[in-house]
């Protein structure tokens, strides 16, 4: 009994082990954060660039193509489980923006104004400089009013379609109302059958007629 009790608790022990070493370690929930930039520029297009401790998740320099939304503004949605760190171009990656580094990974959703919304240097020029802002101003575009645009146009739609379903139904119901019932039904058919049966009689009796005339 010892001895059964002894290799139990060593494969036990040996079973603990193993879960230790190949139990899955635990990562951070990716978070998306969805950025909106203003060309304020006019470059006519923008790229994002992203670096970190996940390398560059919005591709190689230049980056990736964003989006274009109303009124010069661009979007992209980055997944990620550590800060960023933007920086923004025209297509093929010049000219760029200054950097926008360690945007919050649980940021949700930012704006990044190129130019500094009518931002100059000292000599009046307009700059590339990128600024960030975590609240929209009036006018600027908002993910949730899209969302909630998409689901106004989803439930229109809808609507439709159950009015088009009503008046599908609406029609099948017409056109039951329009064959004649089972007992009309029937009830054409003895009518044609009397009415058989009173022409072969006619016709019989007009044989017989015809006979006793002949004779």
């Amino acid at each position: 009994m010892r001895k059964f009790m002894k290799k139990a608790l060593t494969v036990l022990m040996a079973a603990v082990l193993c879960v230790g070493v190949y139990a899955p370690v635990a990562k951070a929930d990716a978070s998306s954060v969805i950025i909106h930039a203003k060309d304020g520029q006019a470059w006519g297009s923008l790229n994002v660039y992203n670096w970190g401790d996940n390398g560059e998740t919005a591709g190689v320099w230049p980056g990736t193509a964003m989006t274009a939304e109303a009124d010069g503004w661009y979007t992209y949605t980055i997944d990620t489980e550590v800060p960023l760190n933007l920086v923004f171009s025209a297509e093929g990656g010049s000219p760029q923006s200054s950097n926008i580094d360690a945007v919050a990974a649980d940021a949700g959703e930012i704006w990044v104004v190129i130019g500094g919304e009518g931002a100059a240097n000292d000599l009046g020029a307009s700059t590339n400089e990128a600024k960030l802002y975590l609240e929209p101003q009036d006018g600027w575009p908002v993910a949730d009013a899209v969302e909630a645009a998409a689901d106004n146009t989803a439930a229109t739609d809808a609507a439709a379609d159950t009015a088009a379903t009503d008046t599908a139904a609406t029609d099948t119901a017409q056109a039951a109302t329009d064959v004649p019932k089972t007992g009309e039904t029937v009830g054409l058919t003895v009518a044609f059958l009397a009415l058989a049966a009173l022409s072969a009689a006619g016709f019989v009796a007009l044989k017989k007629k015809s006979q006793t005339s002949a004779n």
